[in-house]
């Protein structure tokens, strides 16, 4: 698709946000959100609005984000070693 639209000077971009604080979330008992916390590498924290749109913000500003998914997940996809 980035290719396609690259001649009229449109990007294409993504991103694939992690476990994100939620009303969902805020309802997981407090075991279950240390369980989930304890596989986040850093930060140990769950992503929140500002994050994202941080994430935004930096691929509308730079034209070279272009083709590609930003994981935004503070590497929980990783697991522990």
């Amino acid at each position: 698709m980035a290719r396609d639209l690259a001649r009229h000077k449109i990007r294409v971009v993504a991103i694939a946000p992690g476990v994100f604080e939620s009303p969902l979330t805020a309802k997981l008992e407090k075991k279950a959100m240390l369980t989930l916390l304890k596989g986040t590498e850093w930060p140990n924290r769950l992503g929140n609005g500002k994050d994202f749109a941080k994430a935004v913000e930096s691929m509308v500003e730079n034209e070279m984000w272009n083709g590609c998914t930003l994981r935004l997940d503070g590497a929980v996809r990783l697991g522990k070693l």
